[in-house]
């Protein structure tokens, strides 16, 4: 019941801040009854459906196991590709084709484990809900929407070096020649102050990335270069000088 309280807690959280959740308990469960799951099955947003995981390949010892399970969640893409039940005849699967095993003892432990295509079928019906909710773009490799100011950040995240580039990043800082501290310094860095209103892409996917967090990313990225000691910094003139052409640009 602790455990059952404090999932709810985090229900709630994500409900009151516009994200998701996803709940599951087998379907007769008494849990389904309690105060605090019935507060959160009553919210205008979230369903609760009911599935049959042999139509997902659960099974056991290669027959398969009906399992009927009981899904609530604020996200019906999730919800639309979890909702399968089983409709073959007297206790044939009609996945597969054959008898179910019934869910007890070992069986019932072990179906406990979700099979590949439950899991798939969940991520599958998150990314559609992420699209549909401008989250997610197609191809994506992941999504960004912290909107944190760096002095909401902790300092695990961020040092003092990181602090003063992400000023110089900001749209007040833009139009500054003030170079950083020399304390604060890295003399073999580059210290570039981007466009402030182009926008950042991730290059794979093209969504629009923090500011903050892709200044810090680029100089924990620098400064792993500088340890394994890739290059060397020279004066851009040498470059003319030598070849007579401007330095070659780098991401």
């Amino acid at each position: 019941m602790v455990h059952l309280r404090f999932v709810c807690q985090l229900y709630q959280m994500q409900l009151d801040a516009g994200r998701y959740f996803l709940h599951e308990h087998p379907v007769g469960a008494t849990s389904w009854k309690e105060k605090c799951v019935e507060e959160i099955w009553q919210h205008p947003s979230v369903e609760r459906i009911i599935s049959d995981q042999c139509q997902f390949g659960q099974q056991h010892d290669g027959e398969p196991v009906t399992k009927p399970t009981g899904w609530m969640s604020n996200a019906p893409h999730i919800l639309q590709q979890l909702n399968k039940r089983c409709q073959g005849p007297r206790g044939t699967c009609s996945a597969t084709g054959t008898p179910h095993r019934h869910a007890l003892g070992k069986v019932a432990r072990d179906a406990a484990i979700y099979p590949f295509l439950l899991c798939k079928a969940i991520l599958v019906g998150l990314c559609k809900q992420l699209r549909e909710d401008g989250h997610l773009t197609a191809g994506s490799c992941g999504f960004t929407s912290w909107n944190e100011t760096v002095e909401n950040l902790s300092d695990a995240y961020v040092n003092r070096e990181a602090k003063h580039i992400l000023a110089l990043s900001s749209a007040e800082e833009e139009e500054s020649e003030e170079e950083p501290p020399d304390e604060a310094r890295d003399d073999r860095l580059c210290y570039a102050t981007p466009q402030a209103e182009k926008p950042i892409k991730d290059a794979m996917s093209g969504q629009i990335l923090d500011r903050g967090l892709v200044a810090i990313a680029r100089q924990k990225e620098l400064k792993y270069f500088l340890a394994k000691e890739v290059w060397l910094k020279r004066p851009r003139n040498e470059a003319y000088q030598v070849t007579g052409k401007r330095p070659i640009s780098v991401k």
